[in-house]
């Protein structure tokens, strides 16, 4: 259904370029259907939820009078609730030098990540319970019509909301429980930044690409 809607899709957005408000008003909601369809799509794959994330090891650093270096091994990371993804404004629409641009506002969550962890620091190597909960995700989507083919030319994470951490098992580590708080802080939301734009957006291509639109 989602493929014979978005067939319509072209005729509509011409309407936007020439027409009166009112026929802007129908293209926009007719955009509206056709990407939540297409989200919704995305949104029932199987390889989604949860989603097993590679081992990850990062370095740092902390001084005490000279420097020591430590090392943190990332395992048993999941994330969860990448098919939370919908469609939370209206499309809009604007016309450059390159073609036609639709840009929607789109939102995923709740997410968690739940991850091991094994912390090495001055010849101590606790291994570490992570569990991070993020409310929402707004992500601004652009698709751009060029040369009757549709594409996306950006989907990118604006901002994390609700952004929550829970570390557990530091044991003879947990005087340094502030760094490491700000630590996985910044590396998870770049995980999850990361991962929200990279796998979503190949979805979303993927479909997008495969209708092969034109005017």
């Amino acid at each position: 259904m989602w493929k014979a809607a978005v067939m319509l899709l072209p005729l509509l957005l011409c309407l936007v370029v020439a027409a009166p408000a009112q026929n802007q008003s129908a293209a926009e909601q007719h955009a509206n259907e056709v990407f939540d369809q297409i989200l919704e799509s995305v949104s029932q794959s199987e390889t989604l939820d949860p989603l097993h994330l590679p081992e990850q090891v990062a370095s740092f650093d902390r001084t005490f009078l000279v420097r020591f270096h430590g090392e943190i091994r990332l395992y048993n990371t999941t994330l969860t609730g990448l098919s939370t993804v919908t469609r939370t404004g209206n499309c809009r629409f604007q016309m450059d030098d390159k073609g036609l641009d639709v840009l929607a506002d789109v939102g995923v969550g709740a997410l968690d990540l739940d991850s091991k962890a094994h912390v090495k620091f001055m010849g101590r190597g606790p291994a570490v319970d992570l569990h991070v909960h993020i409310d929402y995700v707004r992500v601004l989507l652009e698709a751009l019509q060029v040369d009757g083919v549709m594409q996306l030319r950006r989907f990118k994470v604006q901002e994390l909301l609700g952004f929550t951490l829970k570390i557990n098992g530091l044991g003879p580590l947990s005087y340094m429980f502030n760094f490491f708080s700000t630590y996985f802080t910044k590396l998870f939301k770049g995980i999850v930044r990361s991962h929200v734009e990279k796998i979503l957006s190949a979805q979303i291509e993927k479909k997008i690409r495969d209708l092969k639109l034109s005017f």
